[in-house]
């Protein structure tokens, strides 16, 4: 398979992150979501959810978020680490909200997400969420 979770240990929580091949993409998210239910979290009380965009400019960051700003999620716009190296997409905007991770859910704001991304010539790369509660 192309995408992988990865497990980061902060203290003193875990959070999941999704990354995936778009076409194995629904796969990797259940499995995802799947875990982090294993893993004893309240899968019906909302939770951080983080979203990564990758653009080509500041400025795309920034249009391209501007409406989810307005609608109260928290956006951090950066060059990336790799930023040198990465001409392509060398901005990220990191978009934060609160929500009940589902499949629906995740279905429907990768769908948003991947769209509004290339609207601005960016990607949209990916979610992670909280492991609490």
């Amino acid at each position: 398979m192309n995408w992988r979770k990865l497990l980061f240990w902060r203290k003193p929580r875990v959070v999941v992150v999704a990354t995936y091949d778009p076409k194995e993409r629904r796969e990797g998210d259940l499995r995802i979501i799947e875990q982090i239910a294993r893993d004893g979290a309240d899968m019906s009380q909302p939770r951080e959810v983080v979203h990564f965009f990758f653009m080509p400019t500041a400025e795309a960051a920034h249009r391209a978020t501007d409406s989810l700003l307005m609608e109260g999620y928290r956006i951090e716009v950066a060059k990336t680490a790799d930023s040198d190296r990465n001409t392509v997409n060398p901005w990220m905007a990191l978009v934060r909200n609160e929500a009940i991770v589902s499949i629906d859910a995740v279905d429907s704001f990768y769908e948003r997400f991947t769209a509004l991304a290339r609207s601005f010539g960016g990607q949209y790369s990916g979610w992670e969420a909280d492991g609490r509660p």
